[in-house]
């Protein structure tokens, strides 16, 4: 169902349910779409998503939401496209975008169950967590660094470390014009991104859930651009053992480029499923 919360037009799936069962406990995730895309799109996605298997007396509620500048909340489609479609300021846009996007499931984690559940006495929602592809997935990283309440990420085809990534286009998609690239990538600006991108804060993700799901052959958002993320995760003791460091899942999907493929939803359903099942509750 489509739904305002807190200002930002929502699509809900599940919360239909939950609302009729007062010893409900709920799980919510935040479900992100890809540039040029929009939440009506994910559609799809969370459908299949909805086929997770909730533990007895739980229940899964997803809520996809527009980016700024997408969707419900288009101002002008040009500061969407890349350096090469023409739009000059494409390095700042994008970071902008993912940026605002994580401070808004912030506030939405706020406000959601009064608006989906205003007549319990109590807040069912015990777990909150986060999905996001390509765009929405670099929303997922930068979510988790911001919000501790989080305890699941499903980042699908994007990029922990934007510098690496951005840097990465100019020199493989560079723009059109003659300028340098300190015009388009300012160093105060890369400057300002190093120190608030994902892969900087490594130990916001210990002690979480994490299932990173990239394509091998992807050139839009190369995995290049989460190795050396993912290894100081390992380092810091996060496995598919599941301990106390925290649970880390990571698939490179060989010949797949920036797309996602059904075994990636697949993926993303036995993450949920193993979040849910496992017990515990979000830092609430």
């Amino acid at each position: 169902m489509e739904k305002v919360l807190g200002g930002l037009q929502c699509v809900v799936y599940g919360a239909d349910a939950a609302a009729t069962d007062r010893n409900a406990k709920v799980s919510v995730v935040f479900i992100m779409h890809g540039r040029m895309g929009s939440a009506q799109g994910l559609e799809p996605f969370c459908t299949a998503l909805t086929k997770t298997k909730a533990p007895s007396s739980e229940y899964l509620v997803l809520i996809a939401f527009d980016h700024p500048n997408h969707g419900s909340r288009l101002l002008d489609k040009k500061y969407n496209l890349t350096w090469a479609e023409g739009n000059d300021t494409h390095g700042l846009d994008m970071w902008a975008t993912q940026y605002s996007t994580a401070a808004d499931v912030s506030h939405l984690i706020d406000v959601v169950p009064g608006y989906l559940f205003p007549n319990f006495d109590r807040n069912p929602v015990v777990r909150w967590g986060v999905c996001g592809i390509s765009l929405g997935g670099h929303s997922t990283y930068l979510a988790m660094i911001r919000d501790a309440r989080l305890s699941l990420a499903i980042p699908i085809i994007a990029a922990a470390s934007y510098t690496s990534l951005i840097t990465s286009r100019f020199a493989t998609a560079p723009p059109n014009a003659n300028q340098g690239r300190d015009y388009y990538l300012p160093p105060h600006f890369l400057h300002m991104v190093t120190e608030r991108q994902a892969s900087t804060h490594v130990s916001r993700f210990v002690g979480k859930q994490l299932c990173v799901l990239s394509g091998g052959a992807d050139t839009l958002v190369p995995w290049s651009c989460n190795e050396a993320f993912i290894e100081a995760l390992r380092q810091a003791g996060m496995s598919e053992h599941g301990d106390d460091d925290g649970y880390l899942r990571v698939v490179v999907y060989d010949g797949v480029g920036h797309e996602v493929k059904q075994p990636m939803i697949d993926e993303a359903v036995k993450a949920i499923e193993r979040w849910m099942g496992q017990g515990r509750t979000s830092h609430l």
